[in-house]
């Protein structure tokens, strides 16, 4: 069997996945794994080949082959499709960004401590974790730059409202970034402003 896909997180996510079903859904550092009902359908459809079926994933570039055309375009079109419906996508609450930079939000690794954060965007992962994406501040420019995210139990990540500023609390394992406590909400308009003079 083959997999053809454009995307990274499909290509490296099927040789987790078989890791992480075997480890009550979590990756090797202890994280929730994302996209869990999607590769449970992917691991059964493995399942009901006959023997030991070979999978192979190939990454191919985006429109570089008639095939990954014709993807794109079935995939655009079953998305717009009433007949089907995504039961295991679940919206999550989406702000913007305080700027364009165009990157996408990193892994949290800095040691534990306190930071302030511009909460845009959370998603559910599990039943009891939801990823929670932010900006962080920056004293010098006065504003919100770099992305990241970090996981954070539901009583936390539900009271983490996109738009507005937080003083939070983060553990110290770089490889499992959480969100422990959230320690004050800011006013946003005393952060915001011209950057200090040095």
């Amino acid at each position: 069997m083959q997999i053809v896909t454009d995307s990274k997180y499909v290509c490296e996510g099927y040789g987790y996945s078989l890791n992480w079903s075997q480890n009550d859904w979590r990756t090797l550092h202890g994280r929730a794994a994302e996209n869990i009902d999607l590769w449970k359908q992917v691991l059964r459809l493995r399942k009901k080949l006959r023997g030991r079926p070979r999978v192979e994933v190939v990454k191919i570039g985006r429109c570089s082959s008639e095939i990954a055309t014709f993807v794109d375009r079935d995939a655009k079109a079953a998305a717009k499709s009433p007949q089907f419906e995504d039961d295991g996508y679940k919206p999550g609450k989406i702000g913007r960004t305080r700027n364009a930079s165009g990157n996408a939000a990193k892994m949290y690794t800095t040691a534990k401590g306190e930071v302030i954060v511009l909460i845009y965007r959370t998603k559910v992962v599990t039943r009891d974790t939801q990823k929670v994406v932010f900006q962080t501040y920056c004293e010098s420019r006065r504003d919100f730059f770099d992305k990241y995210w970090a996981q954070a139990d539901n009583a936390i990540a539900n009271s983490l409202h996109r738009g507005n500023v937080f003083l939070v609390r983060m553990n110290d394992q770089p490889q499992n970034p959480r969100i422990l406590s959230i320690l004050a909400l800011l006013d946003k308009n005393d952060l915001i402003g011209k950057p200090a003079r040095t």
